[in-house]
């Protein structure tokens, strides 16, 4: 679900930056994302697997998670830049 939110933060982003004021698109997206990527989640389900040994299966989680994140952001404002090319 993280990579969900993260499309859609990149979605909106490219699509609200330059309409509205920073702090308002930033705020905007994050509040409607928010129910896809819950943190608190994501640090319960590494805790869970660090109390049972699990530090090497944690740590790659936690870089899939951000490079998933990133690379889900880069292709919703990708998306948008696309089709505001046609």
């Amino acid at each position: 679900m993280i990579a969900t939110g993260c499309f859609i933060i990149g979605i909106m982003t490219e699509i609200l930056v330059g309409y509205i004021p920073h702090v308002f698109y930033q705020s905007l997206t994050f509040e409607l994302c928010a129910s896809f990527t819950t943190f608190s989640s994501i640090v319960l389900e590494i805790y869970l697997m660090l109390q049972i040994d699990f530090y090497i299966k944690s740590i790659s989680y936690v870089l899939s998670l951000v490079l998933i994140g990133l690379m889900a952001i880069w292709f919703g404002k990708y998306l948008i830049y696309i089709i505001s090319q046609l």
